[in-house]
Parts: structure tokens; sequence; C-alpha cells
């Protein structure tokens, strides 16, 4: 159950460059897209997130696909997923066009996303009109329209990725790499390692840090065709999990589309190996 939704403040006017009165330049995936009405409006809270609010990009998800194994929805694609420095889902942003009632059913499919994605924040909007909800902790399955009514419900952006430090400077370089990975980094830090603890800085300012070639990019039949950023993932192997910070690209072959992130992980470190895929 929900409160009446309410006009809560205006989002910024924003108008993306129309290309042949089809395409835009996406903000977040950096290639032309369908201009659509509701890709209007996403553009629009997008400009918002990462101009006005500063929100990093390795914290927001587009489409993220969200599979459910009953009821009427058996998959669905939340427009927008914000994620907190603890890697945790924190909001589903629902984007209509201008105009579109954000009625009962609206918010229904935004919180089906919240559900699965655990979030307890739900913003709807149209671009002018704004409605946020949070989960009530004491009631089971009330969802209420924050008070706060305002923008700044989004809260404080998380901690950007920094950059690399200096191998030099051993005490920013543990406090850089604690945040890609769960294990104990502390025999990285013995003579002996001082090699392979400058090639895994300079393999991770490849990885994390620079802008990535202009896409697509094809080389011996497959095909890079879209940056989707860094994520936090956790991948289930044989021999346990590898769970930390990844970039993300969706890759095509002859075959196939996959999305296939690359990685940096302890096992890595000692073996020599650089890189981790999991697809």
């Amino acid at each position: 159950m929900i409160d009446d939704p309410q006009d809560v403040e205006v989002l910024p006017d924003y108008k993306p460059r129309i290309f042949q009165g089809k395409t835009l330049k996406c903000l977040y995936r950096d290639k032309n897209i369908i201009a659509g009405p509701e890709e209007l409006v996403r553009q629009r809270v997008l400009k918002w997130l990462r101009e006005d609010c500063s929100w990093p990009k390795h914290r927001i998800e587009l489409e993220a696909h969200l599979p459910f194994a009953t009821g009427p929805r058996r998959r669905g694609r939340a427009d927008i997923v914000l994620y907190d420095d603890s890697h945790n889902a924190c909001m589903v942003i629902e984007c209509k066009a201008a105009g579109v009632p954000l009625d009962e059913a609206v918010f229904e499919q935004a919180r089906s996303y919240a559900t699965k994605t655990h979030c307890e924040t739900i913003w709807l909007t149209d671009g002018d009109v704004n409605v946020f909800y949070t989960k009530d902790a004491r009631k089971s399955g009330r969802w209420n329209r924050n008070s706060a009514g305002a923008l700044g419900i989004v809260g404080s952006p998380p901690a950007p990725i920094p950059s690399p430090p200096n191998a030099n400077d051993r005490r920013a370089v543990r406090r850089y790499l604690r945040q890609f990975e769960d294990q104990r980094l502390d025999d990285l830090f013995e003579p002996r390692h001082n090699s392979t603890l400058r090639f895994a800085l300079a393999v991770h300012k490849v990885i994390f840090d620079l802008e990535p070639k202009r896409l697509p990019f094809s080389y011996r039949g497959v095909h890079i065709l879209e940056d989707r950023g860094v994520r936090y993932h956790s991948f289930s192997t044989p021999g346990g999990r590898w769970t930390g910070l990844y970039r993300t690209f969706l890759v095509a072959t002859e075959w196939r589309v996959e999305t296939a992130s690359i990685g940096l992980q302890r096992y890595s470190y000692d073996h020599c190996c650089p890189i981790n895929f999991g697809i």
C-alpha cells in the first residue's frame, strides 16, 4: 500500500541533441540510442545524478536484468538502480514519459524491482513529477511517500574510485587495493612481491582508470560493443567465489552476445596472471 503521490520538486531541464530526429547520445553508455519519450526522461535523471549530484558512474546501473520466478512478471529491467559504498542497491528509479500518471501500476512495477534488488527507496519520475517512497520498517509490505519530499533524498554520493597510487606509498596502495577484494593483502607488501605489486597497479590503471577506446571495437571476430562501467560482482566458481570490482563490457562474436567482466583478483597476483573473466 502507498500514500497518494504528490509533486515534490522539478528536475533541472535537459534537452539532449536529437540526431536525425531519432537518436541521442546517452550520457551513461556513450553511444547513440533511440530517443524515445521515456529515454528522454532517463537522460534528464542521469544528467542530474552525474552533474548536479556527482553520483559516480560505477554506482549506476541501467536496465538491470531482474528474473522473477513466479507471477505475471517473469523478467524485468529496472530503468536505473543506484548502489552505495557497500555495493548494495539503495534506490530503484522508474522513468515514465512526460505526462504519464505515476499511479499504483507504476509503483507496483518499481516495487517488484525494489524487492528483487533489496532496495528500500523508490523514485518514480516523469521528469517534472518526482515521487519518492521508502519501505516502512515497522509494517511489512507498506511503502510510504518520503516525508523529505525533495530530490535531496537521494543522499550523499558514494566515493569515486580513486586513481591507482604510487607504488612507493604503501599505505595508499593498501587502502586502494582493499576496496577491490575481500582477502587480506599484507603479504603483497613483502619485498619479494615488489614487482608483482607494481604490475598489479599498472593493470588496475588499464582496467579501472583509463578512458576506454572508442567503441565499438573489433579484433579477430570479437566485437566490444559497449562499456557498461565498473561494477561489484561475485562470481561462483568450482574453487569458491571471485568477489570484487570488475569492468563490464557487452561483447559479441559470430555466435552470440555476452557480457564480459574483467577484474584483478588475489589469485591472479599469486600466479602472475592479471586478468579474471566472469561471463
